[in-house]
């Protein structure tokens, strides 16, 4: 019997690459674009304020003949979230793909993702992320990336930025990503193309590669705990503005309350009245989480052995309450 002509997919991929002081590493990160095999990429550098070589690195590219259209466009410096926007603003084709200067992709990627994304109707795809050092070789603790996504859980569900291949249609729609955020810009962002765009399509192919070094990152903040639940509470904040119906969930009150608490514990007043706001917020999104009015007097007191005890209360209960779900979930197995 004949068989049914395999559909041929096209299509032109736009590669955005925002960059800052990475002339030592952008080169790479172009020559795994340059040995792709699709058919139509074009790739557009946004320099976010670099004062290394950056410029010198691209234009020397460029006279050595790179293997696709390469758009070069210098701005002050802004940030990533600012530095994505401005090279989708210049993109024109139908699929945006988002890469960090530092990384690699892989042979294969976009043959990978979009027919995945096709078959599935889907408005994204993730694949799977090797992390390695700037050798090549793969992190002995964690050698791929532990994405999920997580039906009815958009806050539990995350992915590396290059992960995913996007229709541009869908970017679009929810206007790119959030420059009034300087940290915890791309969580936010996946957590509206979640709410938006719903489940991804997925491979099982290895896509690209993240490199682990010391020469700096696109984002800039304090790796303290303080600095990163100031950040995760800031794109909350951002995130209940523009998706209320999916941020205010039962889920989601509690992580606030966890945060909450944890502020309680270190004696940080200020964001432990941060959580109680946003815990109103919801309660009043959410008619039917009126109950939720009665937490931030949870966080009421200032004492640290008080925090302790609810802490150990949350943690027990989420425990009971994991115990009573096991065998009984509906929600699908997190992607590899």
């Amino acid at each position: 019997m004949m068989q049914t002509p395999r559909k041929i997919v096209q299509g032109r991929v736009s590669v955005v690459i925002p960059t800052f002081n990475r002339a030592v590493l952008i080169g790479e990160t172009l020559a795994s674009l340059s040995a792709l095999r699709w058919h139509d990429v074009e790739v557009i550098v946004v320099d976010d304020g670099s004062t290394d070589e950056t410029r010198t690195v691209i234009k020397q590219i460029r006279s050595d003949g790179f293997r696709w259209p390469l758009d070069y466009v210098w701005q002050p410096n802004a940030g990533p979230a600012a530095a994505r926007n401005a090279g989708r603003r210049r993109a024109r084709g139908e699929y945006l793909y988002h890469l960090d200067s530092d990384d690699l992709v892989v042979q294969g990627a976009f043959e990978a993702l979009i027919p995945a994304m096709e078959r599935a109707g889907a408005s994204y795809a993730l694949g799977i992320v090797e992390n390695t050092d700037l050798e090549g070789n793969r992190d002995p603790d964690m050698p791929f990336s532990n994405h999920r996504v997580i039906h009815g859980d958009i806050l539990g569900s995350h992915w590396y930025t290059h992960a995913a291949l996007y229709r541009r249609e869908i970017i679009d729609r929810i206007h790119g990503y959030n420059e009034a955020l300087t940290k915890g810009e791309d969580t936010e962002f996946h957590f509206r193309i979640l709410a938006t765009a719903g489940w991804p399509a997925s491979c099982d192919d290895i896509i690209a590669s993240r490199r682990v070094h010391g020469y700096g990152h696109l984002s800039y903040g304090s790796t303290s705990r303080a600095a990163d639940i100031d950040a995760i509470l800031t794109v909350y904040e951002h995130f209940i503005e523009a998706c209320p119906a999916a941020f205010c969930t039962s889920r989601n009150a509690s992580r606030v309350l966890g945060l909450g608490s944890e502020s309680g514990l270190s004696g940080d007043k200020e964001t432990k009245l941060r959580c109680c706001a946003i815990l109103l917020r919801m309660a009043a999104s959410r008619p039917p989480l009126r109950y939720l009015r009665l937490w931030p007097v949870l966080l009421k007191p200032n004492s640290a052995r008080y925090f302790c005890g609810l802490r150990l209360g949350m943690s027990t209960a989420a425990s009971i309450w994991r115990r009573m779900k096991s065998g009984k979930s509906t929600v699908p197995k997190p992607m590899r």
